[in-house]
């Protein structure tokens, strides 16, 4: 997978569509979780060097934030989840290898650790039989949808095909079976 490459601000800033005062607002504030893996920065001349972990991070924080997500703590709680936890269905960094289907990421009061995948609609529709049983107050985003942009932004960004989308899970999947 695309875990030895090594990003920089400005195309963190270009693949995820955050704004670089929003950025290291974020990083002062210490609300990205992965940033202990981010190399350098902190001093002069020492340029930040992000990991695909980390983009896709900042990438689902911003994505719940602009959904209208305004407490920053779950968004990036569930955001690292997303970013860095993985299980036997789903790796880190990546929706679930399941096309077609949508991955949702749902981040709110008890909703921080959840994913979701459904083929096609039928995620909203799972999504809504879960509100009768109380749990309600969430914000959910489309994983997938976030991841897809996010890897096509970084093959426009460094001109390498590896990060195609269906390319990263290609690689992500085979080399996890």
């Amino acid at each position: 997978m695309t875990n030895h490459i090594t990003f920089t601000t400005g195309q963190v800033v270009a693949a995820t569509g955050v704004a670089n005062e929003s950025l290291q607002n974020w990083l002062k504030r210490e609300l990205i979780v992965g940033q202990k893996a981010i190399e350098g920065g902190g001093s002069k001349g020492r340029q930040r060097r992000y990991s695909f972990f980390n983009v896709i991070e900042i990438a689902m924080a911003k994505a719940l934030i602009d959904a209208g997500l305004t407490a920053l703590e779950p968004a990036f709680h569930a955001a690292h989840v997303f970013a860095h936890t993985g299980d036997s269905r789903r790796l880190p960094a990546c929706p679930f290898n399941q096309r077609p289907g949508y991955t949702l990421l749902l981040a709110g009061p008890g909703w921080a650790d959840t994913f979701f995948m459904a083929p096609d609609a039928k995620a909203l529709e799972l999504y809504a039989a879960l509100v009768p049983q109380g749990r309600i107050g969430a914000t959910f985003i489309n994983a997938s949808r976030v991841f897809d942009n996010v890897c096509s932004r970084l093959m426009e960004i460094t001109g390498d095909s590896q990060f195609h989308p269906e390319a990263v899970l290609e690689a992500a999947y085979s080399g996890a079976n």
